[in-house]
């Protein structure tokens, strides 16, 4: 059903049921004579209208508003029920089990949307592949299917515990690298992570490379 689709069911009271019929004929002198002649017409045909020749229709999904109501017309009555059943009404919708997208996707239209989760582990992805670990995928162009280049992060098939890293508070500066407290709060270091030569005894390396110079002053002989 979609967001803004309405359906419409109908019937005819067509098939009278013997069985409501009036013995009498509500004429003066004639059972029953509880009514003046006039208004026990109407009555009576009121009450014949609403079984033999009412017509009902329920509307559900999207209509204007939530209403019932009588129609009074030339080929009978119609009874109509109108139900906003549409998701886009429900203020306060709960599911009582999994939804299941049946191989569609799940669409965020509009801007402001946002995905929340309220529980301890937060936003949580899955694969259904068994023994595949989840992924989250960020496609490169403007895409509604899991199709094209993407980007993203995959978590590690061999881990053994959960680990759950808290970002820095702000960006790190140019040439500085991520680094973890091993505790799972990462935070920026100065410097490209490798490191350089040690130095000792007030900054002389702790390593000399002598390189020798053939006679004919070419390529170095020898490096120690």
């Amino acid at each position: 059903m979609g967001k803004n689709d309405t359906y419409i069911s109908s019937s005819s009271g067509t098939m009278p049921d013997q069985r409501f019929l009036f013995p009498g004929t509500f004429d003066a002198g004639t059972w029953p004579t509880l009514l003046d002649a006039a208004e026990a017409q109407r009555v009576k045909a009121f009450i014949e209208a609403l079984v033999f020749r009412c017509i009902s229709r329920i509307t559900t999904g999207n209509p204007s508003s939530n209403k019932f109501r009588f129609e009074w017309g030339s080929d009978g009555v119609t009874m109509s029920l109108d139900l906003q059943t549409a998701l886009r009404h429900d203020l306060d919708p709960y599911l009582g089990g999994d939804l299941n997208l049946d191989q569609k996707n799940l669409v965020a239209n509009g801007s402001g949307s946002v995905f929340k989760a309220f529980n301890d582990e937060g936003f949580t992805v899955a694969s259904a592949a068994a023994g595949e670990p989840g992924a989250i995928r960020l496609n490169i162009e403007n895409s509604q299917t899991t199709t094209g280049i993407a980007q993203g992060f995959k978590a590690n098939n061999s881990g053994t515990s959960t680990i759950v890293w808290t970002l820095p508070d702000s960006d790190g500066t140019a040439g500085y690298h991520l680094k973890t407290d091993g505790n799972g709060q990462l935070g920026w270091e100065e410097g490209g992570g490798g490191g350089g030569i040690p130095n000792i005894d007030g900054g002389r390396p702790d390593t000399v490379y002598l390189v020798t110079q053939n006679a004919n002053g070419g390529a170095p002989d020898s490096t120690y």
